[in-house]
């Protein structure tokens, strides 16, 4: 987690350099003439490690814009109160003034992530940052009740690998995984796959930022109604909220269908292509019969490092 402009920086930097590196390394191994599958496997690393400085950086931007997420776990609390003082443009320095220590143990509480704080030690921290805090209880959606962390990660992985499968099947050139939050109430972005192609970088911070209401664009229509929906052309659509971004990327057209376990929806997976033929009714049906076929199975999947959902071909995931 990033904690201060220095450090955002520093990640900047270092993201340019991993880019500039990457795109020398790929150069450099097609002139060697290995297969695509052999430069993405071999770019393994170098592509995990840039794609965590782009998430750090853009949780970084999120919390700076006061955008970050609420917590639904009392264990990330020691987050949020980084989050809310850096969205508060509060300085480690001002913090310590504020709870009468030094800049260097706000520093190092931080770096440790408050690891082992008391609640009146939290609540003390709360209060220099001029912060309260809002409880709500609630019942979690059913297929996400009692999921540890591990088991969540896991569920992305997964959704990964779907949307991979089923855009090599059909041609499609960004698939992505939209999930309930803790709450049920809206939808949020849990992985996305792209293919070599495009440049979706602007349309991927828009997804990642997103929250999705149920019954609003296509996402949300094929959540509350629990069918397959389509977008034929995204230009003269109002349906689908991102459009600005997928129209920038080339993208033209997309469908959404549910995943369904025990008849409840557990995922929205979204396609865009920028072709612009028609979809066809047969493949709007087997969607259908795949959305609860695969939604029944899905936890059947073996586990695996999260890592190797780059080393298919062609289909990148951020």
């Amino acid at each position: 987690m990033i904690r201060t402009d220095r450090e955002y920086q520093e990640k900047l930097d270092q993201l340019k350099q991993l880019r500039e590196l990457l795109r020398y390394q790929r150069q450099t191994l097609r002139e060697a003439q290995l297969s695509l599958e052999q430069i993405e496997t071999t770019l393994l690393p170098t592509v995990s490690q840039q794609e965590q400085l782009a998430e750090q950086i853009l949780q970084y931007e999120r919390i700076k814009k006061r955008e970050f997420d609420s917590a639904y776990e009392l264990s990330n609390l020691p987050k949020l109160l980084i989050a809310l003082r850096i969205a508060g443009g509060i300085s480690q320095k001002e913090l310590a003034g504020r709870l009468g220590v030094s800049e260097a143990q706000v520093s190092r509480d931080e770096r440790n992530e408050y690891q082992g704080i008391t609640i009146d030690r939290a609540q003390r921290v709360l209060d220099a940052l001029n912060g309260r805090i809002v409880c709500h209880i609630a019942h979690s959606p059913s297929h996400m009740q009692g999921k540890t962390e591990e088991e969540r990660a896991e569920m992305s992985q997964q959704l990964t690998e779907i949307a991979q499968s089923l855009c090599r099947l059909h041609g499609w050139q960004v698939g992505e995984a939209w999930v309930p939050d803790e709450r049920g109430e809206t939808l949020v972005c849990a992985t996305q796959v792209f293919t070599d192609d495009l440049d979706i970088s602007e349309f991927q911070g828009t997804s990642m930022q997103a929250r999705l209401e149920k019954g609003i664009g296509l996402e949300g229509l094929a959540w509350s109604a629990n069918r397959t929906e389509i977008v034929s052309d995204l230009k003269e659509s109002k349906e689908f909220s991102r459009s600005t971004a997928a129209l920038k990327a080339g993208l033209k057209r997309a469908l959404a269908f549910p995943l369904r376990k025990g008849g409840e929806v557990i995922a929205v997976l979204v396609f865009l292509s920028s072709a612009q033929q028609d979809i066809d009714s047969d493949l709007l049906k087997s969607l259908d019969k795949l959305g609860s076929h695969l939604g029944n199975d899905f936890k059947r999947a073996p586990r695996r490092n999260r890592r190797s959902m780059r080393t298919k071909p062609g289909l990148h995931a951020p």
